[in-house]
């Protein structure tokens, strides 16, 4: 049975164990943020031999930190410090020999009740006020925990001085090839996209191809791991994915009404159609405009035609701009309709310009998944083995359709006789025949001539007309320049990467030189 002047010694027994608890706690979680930090630097140091990704160096600190408060609470409610532990711990810091202990189990009924249990008690309460606990047991920040912030700046240092660091022959540096490939394919797939985007009107296609440029010059330049190449391109197929979602979006706006008479599904053969109809309407408008009066007799006879190949391909707004010019031309208004067919080929335009970017971006979209399938599980191996098994003379590829390639039969028989002298050993002996007499050569002196001229002077120019071409004739004499001379001015600003807004001056500079020799 509890004495009564116990209430004090248990209070503070209990005051002690509770210090002992978070101090217990605080070892327990210093612990556990020691071992995830190392853990991280480990992995970093890991990543010059292994293909593995290294982890940021904030995520590290927070997961270090994230173990350290769950480590110790698990620690604090799981594992409290019992009080007789604790008062055995006051004891050997006390020199009290075994006083509080002993003064403890009196009060708890843990020891035979004595009359000498009062002046037992008293004795260790005064011992514990004059000394405090605080004293005693302080809470001090524990040593294993400075290791985080020092292995933190270990990961500093590695992550900007030495990340991406390989040696040669280990599966890091083999992913380091597969990423630099992947970066030049990249590269020379914007490049093509680019070229394309001058011939054809691309406006989305032409914005994005230099991010995709950009991202293949930075994976072969950076020294990234694979889940820092993979984030970039997920980054930038997510953009395309957005960028193709507003095209799809605006086609859908000028989608017809499908047709029920043609099996064939509209998209196929939708930018074919718009194209063909747009030269149609180039051509009317041109024949409109030089002879108005001799060329209206037959426009609506024309009109007629393009209407009815655009059928299940035109957008709801061609079909009323021709119709609409279908009307001026009857009425005998020859500028109205110019006007409308105007309308209606700035229309089709638009048209084939979302088509454009509709498949540009769809191919920038196969390329990076491509990027992506290659880095997730890829190497410069597994590349070799796709390639010998698509080299395979044995399964040659197939076209898409209904018809196959029907397989040469015959086998051993189709192949033609051994020789009398073939075999497959090194053949020895000597030729008997001898070399003929040389060939004379032409008796002839090289007579070198240089052709003088003078070189044009004056200011150039250039500008960009958007819209209808308009036949007409030439006012200066056309000269041949030779494809050798506009091949080595694309291989000449492909090496110095020449900006594309600057590539068609360079170009024309060049024509120009060739004309004049």
């Amino acid at each position: 049975m509890k004495l009564e002047q116990g209430r004090e010694l248990v209070r503070l027994v209990r005051g002690a164990a509770a210090r002992l608890t978070i101090m217990r706690a605080g070892q327990t979680g210093a612990r556990a943020g020691v071992l995830v930090m190392a853990a991280c630097v480990l992995l970093a140091v890991s990543s010059i031999v292994f293909s593995v990704a290294t982890v940021p160096l904030p995520l590290a600190v927070a997961a270090a930190a994230a173990s350290v408060l769950v480590a110790g609470a698990i620690a604090a409610v799981g594992r409290s410090v019992p009080l007789l532990d604790a008062a055995h711990v006051l004891d050997l810091n006390l020199h009290l020999e075994e006083r509080v202990s002993t003064a403890l189990e009196v009060v708890t009924g843990g020891a035979p009740r004595s009359s000498l249990a009062p002046r037992v008690v008293a004795d260790a309460e005064r011992a514990l006020l004059t000394t405090g606990i605080a004293a005693v047991i302080s809470l001090r920040v524990p040593r294993v925990l400075w290791w985080i912030p020092a292995l933190a700046a270990v990961l500093f240092l590695w992550t900007a001085w030495l990340h991406g660091v390989t040696i040669p022959g280990t599966p890091a540096h083999r992913t380091a090839e597969v990423i630099r490939k992947e970066g030049q394919r990249l590269e020379q797939f914007a490049r093509s996209l680019q070229s394309r985007t001058r011939t054809d009107h691309m406006p989305a296609t032409r914005r994005l191809t230099p991010q995709i440029r950009d991202l293949g010059v930075g994976l072969q330049r950076d020294r990234l791991d694979r889940a820092e190449a993979l984030a970039r391109v997920s980054d930038l197929s997510q953009q395309l994915e957005q960028t193709r979602r507003d095209i799809n979006e605006r086609l859908e706006a000028r989608r017809p009404p499908p047709s029920r008479e043609s099996g064939v599904p509209p998209d196929l053969l939708r930018r074919q159609s718009a194209q063909r109809q747009i030269r149609q309407l180039q051509e009317l408008l041109s024949r409109l405009r030089q002879d108005p009066s001799t060329a209206s007799r037959d426009a609506l006879e024309r009109l007629g035609q393009i209407t009815a190949s655009g059928q299940g391909s035109q957008p709801a707004q061609v079909q009323q701009q021709l119709q609409q010019a279908r009307e001026q031309l009857q009425r005998g208004n020859v500028a109205g309709a110019g006007q409308a067919l105007m309308d209606a080929l700035r229309e089709l335009e638009g048209l084939d310009s979302l088509l454009a970017d509709a498949e540009g971006i769809k191919n920038a979209e196969q390329q990076l998944a491509r990027s992506r399938a290659t880095l997730a599980g890829g190497s410069v191996e597994s590349e070799r083995e796709a390639g010998r098994e698509t080299a395979q003379p044995g399964q040659p590829p197939t076209a898409p359709g209904q018809n196959r390639p029907v397989p040469e039969q015959g086998g051993e028989a189709t192949a033609p006789p051994q020789g009398p002298n073939e075999g497959t050993a090194a053949g020895t002996g000597q030729g008997n025949e001898k070399l003929g007499a040389p060939t004379p050569r032409l008796q002839a002196t090289k007579t070198p001539q240089r052709v003088r001229g003078a070189q044009a002077e004056g200011p150039a120019a250039t500008s960009e007309i958007i819209g209808a071409g308009r036949p007409g004739t030439a006012r200066t004499h056309v000269t041949g320049v030779s494809p050798a001379v506009i091949a080595q001015a694309d291989q000449a600003m492909t090496r110095a990467r020449t900006p594309a807004r600057y590539r068609e001056i360079v170009r024309r500079y060049f024509q120009r030189l060739a004309r004049l020799r």
